[in-house]
């Protein structure tokens, strides 16, 4: 059975910085890695089915698989960011899924005006614009160690892992 690693946080918050450096950390240890980037979404549908597979597949793999983004981000971004409901239910039976699986949460969470900064310098890159929601987002996203049972790391952004 693979390990999970789940990387939560809003855009400009150092989530891709930081998985670069674990993917290069483990690939010089020689341990295999699995990365999954996990964008917008047709439907709720469709996005959860995705990450049910991406469960699966990360149970066969005999490696670390790592999501930027997965399940938390749907429930958090679903009305706000994809412009569809998501149905409780669902969310908790997917983290009732990925918790059983032993998946590690990294939360990215630094200052607000930092992710800003980032988030600002590259908008033109980013699907979603609009900086009210996008504070929001921020406010919201500090919820994420009270909304898993998954177990759930802060990122240290001194070095660059959790």
């Amino acid at each position: 059975m693979g390990q999970i690693i789940i990387y939560e946080g809003i855009d400009g918050s150092g989530k891709s910085t930081a998985i670069e450096q674990l993917i290069n950390t483990y690939k010089e240890k020689d341990i295999k890695v699995n990365f999954v980037h996990n964008g917008k979404f047709l439907s709720q549908k469709a996005a959860h089915r995705a990450y049910r597979v991406q469960l699966h597949n990360a149970l066969l793999y005999e490696g670390v698989t790592i999501l930027d983004r997965a399940y938390i981000a749907e429930l958090l971004y679903s009305k706000i960011y994809n412009n569809h409901e998501d149905d409780i239910n669902d969310y908790f039976a997917l983290d009732d899924a990925f918790s059983k699986a032993n998946a590690v949460i990294v939360w990215c969470n630094p200052p607000l005006k930092v992710c800003k900064a980032n988030w600002s310098s590259r908008l033109e890159q980013e699907a979603f614009h609009d900086p009210i929601k996008y504070d929001a987002l921020h406010r919201i996203h500090e919820m994420i160690p009270y909304i898993t049972r998954c177990n759930v790391k802060t990122l240290d952004y001194t070095k660059g892992l959790y």
